[in-house]
């Protein structure tokens, strides 16, 4: 799917199991639930979806892998920007978002996920890690402006890394870890 838009669906546009496709330069807005749901899929590539104004998540991501996520840009959806949950080795590059209701990106029980590149603003939380499987996370090169809390890592996130990490103006507080095993952020 290239060069579309989808507007005020249940669900702007869903893969389950799916395999190979590719959505690119692709806009979802004022569907009811997620703006796109990817489920199963393997070897899914994304590059310039744009989700505003949904009713869940902009993009909600579960199960499957091997996938390429670029350039997504995610504003004013009642739930997280971008939602990734048991999608192990995801690599998310050049996601932005601001203004969502819950947040900007949300990692649950994701191992070996790599957030790079994101751009947050006025976000309740700007990255969110949970989950018991969540196991050598790395955030690279975060830039995070206004909102209340920049990154929130939960005790069951074991081994995040936060590398190159800017936050300007947030509320309450810049980063929340309670890691039960060691978490490092660097400059």
């Amino acid at each position: 799917m290239s060069d579309s838009s989808v507007e005020s669906n249940h669900v702007g546009l869903a893969l389950t199991g799916s395999e190979r496709v590719v959505i690119d330069q692709v806009e979802v807005t004022g569907s009811a639930e997620a703006g796109v749901l990817l489920h199963g899929d393997t070897r899914t590539r994304i590059t310039g979806l744009g989700t505003d104004a949904n009713g869940g998540d902009g993009l909600r991501i579960s199960g499957g892998g091997d996938r390429t996520v670029t350039e997504v840009v995610a504003r004013r959806n009642k739930g997280f920007g971008v939602s990734a949950a048991g999608s192990p080795g995801l690599v998310p590059n050049g996601t932005q978002t601001g203004a969502n209701g819950e947040g900007g990106v949300h990692l649950s029980s994701c191992s070996r996920c790599r957030l790079e590149d994101p751009g947050a603003a006025d976000e309740p939380i700007a990255v969110q890690i949970t989950g018991s499987g969540s196991a050598s996370i790395r955030v690279l090169e975060a830039r995070i402006r206004g909102g209340t809390t920049g990154v929130q890592a939960t005790r069951t996130a074991s081994g995040t890394r936060l590398t190159g990490l800017a936050i300007r103006s947030a509320a309450v507080s810049t980063t929340t870890i309670s890691a039960s095993t060691p978490t490092t952020r660097t400059a």
